[in-house]
């Protein structure tokens, strides 16, 4: 399990070092961005950057959620993915 810490903290320094924000213009693709509502590790005003400077983007906030919603509401998030792409109706 440890032999993954390498690649954590060069993926760690990629994240501090590099900073694409003037580029989130030219994402062409439709965008889904699920955001907890109480992550401390990037704040929902982060994702809402990225959701107003992308074209074709939907901005889903999960309240009472923190950071990596996909791992502790999994279920809540796949019906948020089905939504968006159109499989069932959003709440």
């Amino acid at each position: 399990m440890h032999h993954h810490i390498p690649d954590l903290l060069l993926g760690l320094d990629y994240l501090l070092t590099t900073d694409v924000r003037d580029q989130l213009q030219q994402i062409d693709v439709p965008l889904l961005l699920i955001h907890g509502e109480r992550d401390r590790i990037c704040p929902p005003q982060a994702a809402q950057y990225v959701y107003e400077r992308t074209n074709h983007c939907t901005f889903m906030l999960m309240p009472n959620v923190g950071h990596a919603p996909h791992v502790t509401q999994p279920s809540m998030c796949a019906h948020y993915i089905q939504t968006w792409l159109g499989g069932e109706k959003n709440d």
